[in-house]
């Protein structure tokens, strides 16, 4: 069975963007929601980061088209986040815990914020 590395990577962004789009329309909400002073400055701004998550989910979607991939199945369970898909003919499966996830998302969203999350504490 074919299937490379770079095939895999773009079924995984493709399975972790809607959640990182999930996360920033969450606190679009609570800060419209908010009595924040200037809250919609921030809501301005993630706004913005909502634009770019759908518009690299619509790109994903263009590159997989492109290289014969399609997602057959996708399934969410205790654990983790599954999917099967098809890659130039032939059958994978992919199964991402919660917890890569969750930290995949952080380091998305960290990119698109343009934050250096290494200088962090913890």
């Amino acid at each position: 069975m074919y299937n490379n590395d770079e095939d895999h990577s773009i079924v995984k962004t493709y399975l972790e963007l809607p959640y990182v789009l999930r996360i920033v329309e969450m606190y679009i909400r609570k800060l419209e929601s908010s009595n924040m002073k200037l809250s919609y400055v921030f809501v301005l701004y993630l706004k913005g980061l909502q634009s770019e998550v759908f518009t690299q989910i619509n790109d994903t979607k263009r590159v997989m088209r492109n290289r014969g991939i399609k997602i057959i199945q996708e399934d969410e369970t205790e654990d983790s986040l599954m999917a099967r898909y098809k890659c130039r003919g032939y059958e994978h499966s992919i199964s991402l815990l919660w917890g890569k996830v969750r930290s995949d998302t952080e380091v998305k969203l960290a990119e698109l914020m343009g934050v250096d999350i290494t200088k962090m504490e913890r």
